[in-house]
């Protein structure tokens, strides 16, 4: 099954669970409604879109239809730094954002895109789902933001034209594209590569040009995207685990009667599930594909040494995250 139909099929699963739980709950609506934007900046058929539309879907019917969210979808309200922006000024009412886009509102988000903080999606939604996760979404209150529920984006790995990596050592010296934030650069050079960092939308010619030996990419997006046909190798390092969040303003949250944030919240929470099983799909059908098509696919054995590498950017990070998170990060990690 392709990607896109694999996400599609995942889409029309949450509109039907969903209609069917409004026929069974269904009354008469009222007239009174509040209308909410809520911007995402990919398509409606990634994560970010199933969780926006099922997170609308979910709240229209668990206020009868007095609160709506309406998504807008490929950037429509701005990329997310300018979403988050407006939502602090309270211009756009909601957004599905990376949170690593909240680390220059809160820098203890930082804590979440270090490397090998997790060891899996469970491992992650584990720690986000305690003391940690509570902690991060109060931290979003003092910025005049209200956050709900942590999904999945992916974890990140490598696909290259050089060699399969196994340790840090298969790294030295190859040249790497990598996301436009400091902490993705500063992995890569403790592991060795010459980290490049380039605007996804020039990644294809970059690599068809040999301008990067390969790249450090989001599973999910390497599969969707089909960057498997300009790379030959993809070695699973899951080095960095990637979330993204559901937010409101705090003037569109304080506008709702408590009922509604109740149903708000919760709607959020089941949305982010299936947010999550967009990945989940994605990840447990995309290695036969891509080994299909050519590339060689393999998963690293131990882990350590690439832990061990990175282990001084932990420690200058701490400063950012705070000894509170940071304590609760490494007790997790234990790192």
């Amino acid at each position: 099954m392709s990607a896109h139909a694999l996400v599609r099929r995942t889409v029309r699963r949450t509109v039907l669970v969903l209609a069917a739980s409004a026929v069974i709950g269904a009354t008469v609506p009222v007239a009174a409604q509040t209308v909410l934007r809520v911007g995402q900046p990919t398509t409606e058929d990634s994560g970010y879109g199933v969780f926006a539309e099922s997170w609308a879907e979910k709240v229209a019917h668990l206020t009868n239809d007095e609160v709506r969210i309406k998504p807008y979808h490929n950037g429509q309200l701005g990329d997310e730094k300018a979403l988050v922006e407006a939502l602090r000024l309270g211009t756009v009412e909601g957004g599905i954002v990376t949170t690593d886009v909240l680390i220059n509102h809160v820098p203890e988000f930082a804590a979440l895109s270090l490397p090998f903080a997790f060891k899996s999606y469970d491992d992650a939604h584990d720690f986000l789902d305690g003391e940690a996760g509570a902690y991060l979404l109060a931290r979003l209150d003092e910025v005049g933001l209200k956050g709900f529920a942590f999904a999945d984006v992916s974890f990140r790995s490598i696909g290259n034209n050089i060699r399969p990596i196994t340790t840090p050592a298969d790294m030295q010296g190859m040249k790497l594209r990598v996301i436009q934030s400091p902490i993705p650069v500063a992995v890569m050079n403790a592991l060795g590569a010459q980290p490049t960092p380039i605007a996804w939308g020039e990644t294809i010619p970059a690599l068809k040009q040999g301008i990067v030996d390969g790249l450090a990419t989001g599973n999910a997006y390497y599969y969707i995207g089909r960057v498997y046909d300009y790379t030959r190798y993809f070695s699973f390092t899951n080095h960095a685990y990637s979330a993204m969040i559901a937010v409101l303003s705090k003037a569109a949250w304080d506008g709702l009667t408590p009922a509604q944030q109740a149903a708000v919240e919760r709607a959020a929470g089941d949305a982010a599930s299936l947010a999550n099983a967009v990945v989940s799909d994605v990840e447990r059908v995309m290695v036969p594909e891509i080994t299909a098509a050519g590339t060689e696919v393999n998963r690293i054995a131990d882990a350590t040494p690439f832990r061990e590498a990175v282990l001084p950017l932990w420690d200058g990070q701490a400063d950012k995250i705070g000894d509170e998170l940071m304590t609760m990060l490494r007790s997790h990690a234990g790192m």
